[in-house]
């Protein structure tokens, strides 16, 4: 039997009563004399540092490296050279379009896509399979599927969610692709003076320097009209948003959606006043000759009353710009047969009339 407890309240050291210990104790859960066993101090949290914060010591201030009268050098020369910001000849703002690279990688996402719609297929023929019945086959319900644990099914809805990011990525790169398809090429003495200014002051080293070298691959981010080969400049696409947030993608530009209804049909409603100002005018070269034939005897006065028409409305067109876009996809020749052809066709019905 367990001696009694003492009348008096032992203190402890921090002037608080004396707590037991819990447990199993020969006397009882007392110490010696019946004194219970002070209770020792809560023990002090010990914060050890996390693998990644031992892995990287602590970052001393960076030294100010920014003295007074410090020459740009370096990348910090070229960009201030295409921006304007100093003294002397801007250069042009040339990059390269990577256009192998595009296709390279529109390659390779595309086999991956036809390889995810394959397998779609061959899970979707399992699927009805799964629910053939003697009767027929037995319809199909996606909000039941959610709560089925058969392993086709599962494995579908994880192949249309890589399926949909896979195809994110692809309409992304095709947008892209083709907006800076459609930027224009520098000219020869554009690149030639960049390989100068690169020779002659040495900004950065020879070969972070070499894609001027790719003629052929190089764009003009400073110039807003079209390419020689008809090829329309930027026609932002517009992916849907929500859809790109769902996926964790992030979504193309705001200005690339807000631009796009007002890009495109604009242009095409220009093209088409363009088009009918400019057969107008055609008409007007062909008729005025003839209808003054009927005032104009001789061959000579008519044919001289057809180059006075036909000069001054190809001047008129030119000076309008109804030309202009013609005239920049067209070459000399082109040019040299349009003026035979219509000389010869005036000169027979000044003949004929």
């Amino acid at each position: 039997m367990p001696p009694e407890m003492p009348n008096f309240n032992p203190i402890n050291t921090q002037g608080q009563p004396h707590q037991p210990f819990s447990g199993n104790f020969h006397n009882g859960g007392y110490g010696p004399q019946g004194i219970p066993f002070p209770a020792p101090d809560p023990p002090q949290p010990v914060f050890l540092p996390s693998p990644m914060q031992a892995s990287f010591p602590p970052q001393l201030p960076m030294p100010n490296y920014q003295v007074p009268g410090l020459p740009l050098s370096g990348y910090e020369l070229l960009v201030a050279r295409l921006t304007g910001n100093m003294t002397g000849k801007k250069l042009a703002p040339i990059y390269r379009r990577f256009e192998g690279l595009h296709h390279r990688l529109l390659l390779s996402m595309q086999d991956e896509l036809m390889e995810m719609e394959e397998q779609l297929r061959n899970l979707d023929a399992a699927d009805t399979q799964l629910r053939k019945h003697h009767g027929g086959i037995h319809p199909a319900s996606r909000r039941l599927e959610s709560n089925s644990s058969t392993d086709t099914i599962w494995r579908r809805k994880e192949l249309i969610k890589n399926i949909a990011g896979k195809l994110y990525q692809y309409n992304q790169v095709i947008t892209s692709f083709n907006a800076t398809y459609g930027l224009p090429e520098p000219n020869l003495q554009e690149v030639l003076a960049y390989q100068s200014y690169l020779r002659d002051f040495n900004p950065i080293v020879e070969g972070e320097s070499q894609y001027l070298d790719f003629a052929g691959d190089l764009v003009h981010l400073g110039r807003r009209k079209r390419r020689p080969n008809g090829n329309p400049p930027d026609e932002p696409a517009s992916p849907i948003s929500q859809f790109a947030s769902v996926l964790g993608f992030s979504p193309p530009p705001s200005s690339q959606i807000s631009n796009a209804s007002s890009s495109i049909h604009p242009a095409e409603g220009n093209s088409k006043l363009a088009l009918n100002r400019l057969a107008i005018a055609l008409a007007v070269i062909v008729l005025a000759p003839i209808v003054s034939f009927a005032v104009i005897p001789g061959f000579v006065g008519r044919m001289t009353v057809v180059f006075l028409v036909g000069l001054g409305s190809a001047a008129a067109l030119f000076q309008s710009g109804l030309l202009r876009s013609v005239a920049e996809t067209r070459s000399m020749t082109d040019w040299l047969l349009c003026v035979g052809v219509y000389g010869a066709a005036m000169a027979i019905i000044a003949g004929i009339i």
